[in-house]
């Protein structure tokens, strides 16, 4: 029995031109068990059940079948590349930003209080970065049942939704109606705006909007109109970058950012130090911050609000509305 990659035997069933001609003879049910495990086999055999497949559903001969094993055989398997991702300690990572200062030379290491003054002044530099959108590689999607007839909740450590505290609410949150298995968007609105609604009491199936409100330690979350079913709410925001606790914690972020970080550091401890960061260590700083937020882009599409496209209307800067 010859058993084969499953890159070799798709590799070898396309140059003998049968990838046309088993989509053609794919059933109706392509999610079909037989078809499923088809299509995710790592490795494919002569004589078993996937094997058997193709030879049905293309009518061919078993000799065909021997060459088409034959040749798989023969075709390169391509090994992906083992990640080259960096790692490093939180201490690394002080250190090299006090020698990019000229603090320490080579080989030294700060004393311990320099050193947790430094760890310090790391986990506030990240803290900050994640009031930054751009900074941030990822988002959350944080999942909780918003119950049927509440015009608020709270979310946080303490609130109604216990979990994350968000930075930021993002306009990509939606719910999504457990009866039906539709998803809907939410507009989020400002105070003035949610104030400005006569009667906020109003029911309806969904909500159209809401606001909310950064309170601390549990944010608080306001919809209209109030629904009257009970609703999988979906908040997404941004996932917080992850602080070192102790000088020996290993840094995993993605490609870019330990660079950034050793130069950003560099110039964040310069004023505890009385010294000034060399033109190189602000351009290198400068740069390499600024290209982890080309990449952390989330693609936003500009566009035109509904109110003025679809009805031509003009938006009152006093009033605030249309």
């Amino acid at each position: 029995m010859t058993t084969v990659t499953r890159q070799q035997y798709f590799t070898a069933l396309a140059n003998f031109g049968g990838m046309d001609e088993l989509y053609q003879a794919i059933p109706a049910d392509p999610n079909s068990p037989d078809w499923v495990d088809f299509w995710s086999a790592e490795t494919i055999s002569s004589g078993d059940d996937i094997a058997q497949l193709t030879q049905t559903a293309l009518g061919w001969s078993d000799g065909q079948m021997i060459a088409l094993f034959n040749a798989a055989q023969n075709v390169p398997v391509v090994v992906p590349a083992t990640s080259n991702t960096v790692t490093s300690t939180a201490a690394n990572q002080i250190n090299g930003a006090l020698r990019l200062l000229g603090v320490l030379a080579e080989g030294e290491t700060p004393s311990a209080e320099t050193a947790q003054d430094a760890l310090f002044a790391l986990n506030q530099m990240i803290d900050s970065w994640n009031t930054e959108r751009l900074a941030v590689f990822s988002t959350q999607d944080e999942v909780f049942l918003w119950p049927a007839g509440e015009l608020s909740r709270t979310l946080g450590p303490s609130g109604d939704f216990q979990g994350n505290r968000p930075v930021l609410v993002d306009d990509s949150t939606y719910f999504r109606d457990p009866q039906t298995n539709v998803s809907y968007g939410v507009k989020l609105i400002n105070q003035q705006q949610y104030n400005g609604i006569a009667v906020k009491t109003v029911t309806s199936t969904y909500p159209q909007v809401m606001f909310v409100n950064m309170s601390y330690p549990d944010i608080e979350m306001y919809v209209y109109p109030k629904p009257l079913r009970q609703l999988e709410w979906h908040f997404v925001s941004v996932s917080e970058l992850t602080n070192p606790a102790t000088l020996g914690t290993t840094l995993a972020f993605p490609p870019g950012y330990l660079r950034a970080f050793r130069y950003n550091l560099a110039c964040e401890l310069a004023p505890e130090f009385g010294v000034e960061p060399s033109a190189q260590v602000q351009r290198i700083a400068m740069y390499s911050k600024r290209n982890l937020k080309r990449i952390n882009n989330p693609g936003d599409i500009m566009s035109m609000p509904y109110s003025i496209v679809g009805t031509r209307q003009r938006y009152n800067i006093f009033a605030g509305n249309y």
